[in-house]
């Protein structure tokens, strides 16, 4: 593919900003998109490009006179794309994330040593807004714990957003995190009627946009107010699932007759509103498998990540380091070796 039609692809079909070069004189070149609404359907056009060279702007109508620009200064080289630093490293990432089962297991089974796959926890009806199975006391006490720890990090982030001169207008961060907390306890704890008829949240996120909260001056602190919110409606939900009666075991799944080939390979399950690849209101259980012929074979029988069934959310591991991480209802995932 010559770099011409290649910069019609990025631009064109892929949409993404483009770094290129003619001659030593640099062009960053976005596509104008515009938006047609019919009433019921959105069609996204391109209806032109910017063109930006030593602060100069060039606006195009089409992609003819945008290559008729910029190949004045000779033949077009791109430089590269989407943000990347270059070209290389977009195809890359382009070809990663319309990789198939069969090249994701030949890049990760020489190193991983461990996968994940994860479901939901409870089934939940108009009759069980928490489910219809109990969570055991064990993994009750280890979901909050991952989820305590999981808010504390998030409350974390976004203090560090805070600039220097506002960091000095406030407590420290441990005293800071435990003051918000109180005041989480404090407002949820006149509200319980409220509580159990909006699924265990008081909106203290809301509260805090709304410049009610203790620091709501500091609007980076948002993220802070609405992970202990978060942090409170999940353990106020486990609170309740820990009533309901009915166990399920934790590997049910594993009977299925699609999931088969895993049972042997099951080490363990963690339960908890937190994993990988997202944070969710909704329990749910991680199940941790050895790679195995039954389970590799099980792998390769997938057309991709996203070809899972109940169980999802694949992931790999090595040595307990997450090193592929993916997001099944999303439909993307994550190199993190």
């Amino acid at each position: 593919m010559t770099d011409e039609s290649l910069l019609f692809t990025l631009l064109e079909e892929d949409r993404a900003d483009t770094v290129v070069e003619a001659d030593g004189k640099v062009y960053k070149i976005e596509p104008q998109i515009t938006v047609d609404f019919d009433g019921s359907v959105f069609e996204e056009k391109i209806s032109g490009y910017r063109a930006v060279s030593c602060g100069k702007e060039y606006g195009c109508a089409d992609f003819k006179e945008l290559l008729k620009l910029v190949r004045k200064n000779g033949d077009v080289k791109i430089v590269s794309a989407g943000g990347f630093a270059s070209l290389e490293e977009y195809l890359a990432d382009k070809k990663f994330k319309t990789i198939g089962m069969a090249e994701l297991l030949e890049k990760y089974l020489p190193s991983a040593d461990e996968f994940s796959l994860t479901a939901p926890f409870n089934e939940y009806d108009g009759e069980h807004p928490y489910g219809i199975y109990r969570v055991g006391e064990r993994e009750a006490a280890a979901a909050a714990a991952k989820l305590s720890e999981y808010t504390k990090k998030t409350a974390l982030a976004a203090y560090g957003r805070l600039t220097e001169g506002q960091k000095r207008q406030l407590p420290p961060f441990e005293r800071l995190y435990a003051e918000v907390k109180e005041e989480y306890s404090k407002y949820a704890a006149g509200r319980a009627e409220f509580m159990e008829a909006n699924g265990g949240s008081v909106f203290f996120g809301d509260e805090f946009a709304k410049g009610n909260a203790k620091y709501s001056k500091f609007k980076e602190l948002w993220h802070m107010y609405e992970a202990v919110d978060f942090e409170g409606t999940c353990l106020f939900c486990l609170g309740k699932m820990r009533q309901n009666i009915k166990i399920r075991p934790d590997d049910y799944e594993l009977g299925l007759e699609c999931y088969a080939p895993l049972k042997g390979a099951h080490r363990r399950t963690e339960v908890g509103f937190v994993w990988h690849c997202t944070a969710s209101g909704r329990l749910a259980k991680t199940m941790y498998f050895s790679l195995n012929g039954g389970s590799i074979g099980w792998l390769k029988a997938l057309k991709d990540d996203y070809d899972m069934g109940i169980l999802e959310d694949l992931a790999f591991y090595k040595e307990g380091k997450c090193i592929f991480s993916s997001c099944t209802h999303e439909r993307y995932h994550t190199d993190l070796s």
